[in-house]
């Protein structure tokens, strides 16, 4: 008993680990790499707003530019060079070179408007940067790689 014991205890740190650092090594790829495609995507999602509902093959689809705007906005506030730091924190719009503060999302945090921030931050007007670490789901690993122009 002791053995499976110890084997799954093995096992779920191995996992993490594994996790964590597949992580802190997409977290390596600047943000200048994903820059053009970023300012697409906000440029995009600025047109068609929060949320657009396309028709395929007679079906109407919600398409979540909020979630996507969420999403592709931490991919691009990872700091490179706090790899670590930035997976475990999950900033949104951050930008160290512009940023005045940083608020954490549970305490002054009042609401959001996704879109509008992500146009703000890759356009250098995101003063205030979120700490949103609720949302650091390994999709970042696939997000910041699939985005990026290298």
């Amino acid at each position: 008993m002791r053995r499976i014991v110890g084997k799954y205890i093995t096992s779920v740190i191995v996992i993490l680990i594994l996790i964590i650092s597949s992580l802190a090594l997409t977290s390596l790829i600047p943000s200048n790499k994903i820059k053009n495609n970023v300012e697409k995507s906000a440029n995009i999602f600025m047109e068609e707003g929060q949320n657009k509902t396309v028709r395929i093959l007679g079906r109407y689809i919600d398409i979540d530019n909020f979630t996507n705007a969420i999403k592709i906005n931490q991919a691009y506030s990872i700091d490179s060079t706090k790899p670590l730091y930035s997976v475990l924190m999950t900033m949104q719009n951050y930008d160290p070179e512009i940023n005045k503060r940083i608020i954490s999302e549970t305490a002054e945090f009042t609401g959001t408007m996704p879109v509008k921030e992500l146009y703000d931050l890759v356009n250098g007007n995101a003063e205030t940067a979120i700490s949103y670490a609720r949302y650091w789901h390994r999709i970042s690993n696939f997000l910041k790689t699939f985005v990026t122009n290298i």
